[in-house]
């Protein structure tokens, strides 16, 4: 029944998404919307997590990286990551992110491989079933990045990571 009436709704439903400042793609969940707006679809469900609240950010990981205090993650606006596993590490993942409720998926360009993590209380808590695995870095499951409130005194390594000087 709600699948027959979406095709009414989805009309009415964009135009307001739209008006508020929201763009919106058609995908075979319903509709979903741009960066900062989450996502709404039709069968009534939402996204638990606004991609706004995590995105723009550098994530710290708890225990320190490879050969120094510091692993982190950043998370683009526009959709794109950076990791750096630390002082002792010529790697520099890449790649893009995505959000589904409140799980959030990396995919390594570099072909390292794909790193889920579940968003909690503002915090990215690695999930290990189904992840690859980093390459320096043992990171067990429920593994904590934090983000980074600048009171960390991040290198200099990972500044032109967290401007995106690099393509």
């Amino acid at each position: 029944m709600v699948r027959k009436h979406a095709k009414f709704l989805t009309v009415p439903l964009a135009a307001l998404l739209l008006f508020t400042g929201c763009a919106q793609a058609a995908d075979s969940d319903g509709l979903s919307v741009g960066l900062g707006c989450g996502r709404l679809l039709l069968n009534g469900r939402t996204q638990q997590v606004v991609e706004k609240s995590i995105a723009g950010k550098t994530y710290i990981y708890e225990k320190g990286g490879f050969g120094g205090p510091f692993f982190t993650i950043t998370l683009r606006d526009d959709g794109s990551f950076r990791y750096y596993e630390g002082w002792l590490s010529s790697y520099i993942g890449s790649g893009g992110w995505e959000l589904d409720g409140d799980t959030m998926t990396l995919r390594d360009d570099g072909g390292m491989g794909i790193f889920h993590f579940r968003v909690e209380g503002g915090d990215l808590i690695y999930i290990a079933d189904g992840s690859s695995g980093f390459l320096h870095v043992d990171v067990p499951d429920r593994g904590r990045f934090s983000p980074d409130d600048g009171t960390e005194n991040i290198p200099s390594s990972n500044s032109f990571l967290a401007a995106g000087s690099l393509s």
